[in-house]
């Protein structure tokens, strides 16, 4: 094989490996964020709750009681509380959980990142939105989505069919580049080999 021929195989071959790097590190990403979200969640129930309970806080958090606050992050080797806000409708015992693609949720609503919230004056903005949401939903019916395997109910989805499909066109196209880029590397190899044996045939039959 001609080194120019050669030198293109291996352009080729590197090209398809770093598709396939691509391709793995977008499917990586994509695919538990907007693919798998999205057909699992066409399952749910869309249903409406009738929130009854709303547990918030009241109080600011100290060391002997910290009921309806959770523990945030407000920085390096910093750590404080932001309220723990959570509902409950007529239809389970489970909270309402604010948005489906949300992972290891403890409340409804909870900022788990909160940047100054190291500053006492923000406990008393706090206080004042937890009640505003209170009286936002208590007794109020909302539109909310059930999954019928866990019994978890759900404010939000957090699905897209744009995302999920831009998603999808993405890998395809990346399998197809990838492919496309194999089979003419394996096309070129054919194509010199056969060069090489009629080369060979005209040295023979001289």
């Amino acid at each position: 094989m001609s080194s120019v021929s050669h030198r293109k195989n291996n352009i080729s071959n590197c090209c398809c490996i770093f598709y396939f790097i691509v391709i793995f590190i977008v499917c990586i990403i994509t695919i538990p964020s907007y693919v798998y979200p999205y057909f699992s969640a066409l399952n749910f129930e869309e249903t409406q709750c009738y929130i009854d309970t709303v547990l918030y806080p009241t109080s600011i958090p100290t060391f002997d009681n910290y009921d309806n606050w959770e523990e945030c992050d407000c920085g390096k080797y910093c750590t404080t509380f932001s309220p723990c806000i959570k509902l409950y409708s007529n239809i389970s015992s489970n909270f309402i959980i604010d948005i489906y693609t949300n992972n290891d949720v403890i409340c409804t609503f909870h900022d788990s990142y909160c940047v100054t919230g190291e500053d006492i004056r923000n406990i008393h903005t706090y206080l004042n939105e937890s009640r505003e949401i209170y009286n936002t939903y208590i007794n109020t019916t909302q539109t909310c989505y059930m999954n019928p395997e866990t019994n978890e109910i759900y404010l939000d989805l957090g699905t897209s069919f744009d995302a999920m499909l831009a998603s999808v066109i993405i890998i395809g196209i990346m399998m197809m580049c990838c492919i496309g880029t194999f089979i003419y590397s394996r096309f070129q190899s054919c194509k010199e080999e056969k060069r090489r044996e009629n080369e060979s045939k005209y040295v023979e039959a001289v």
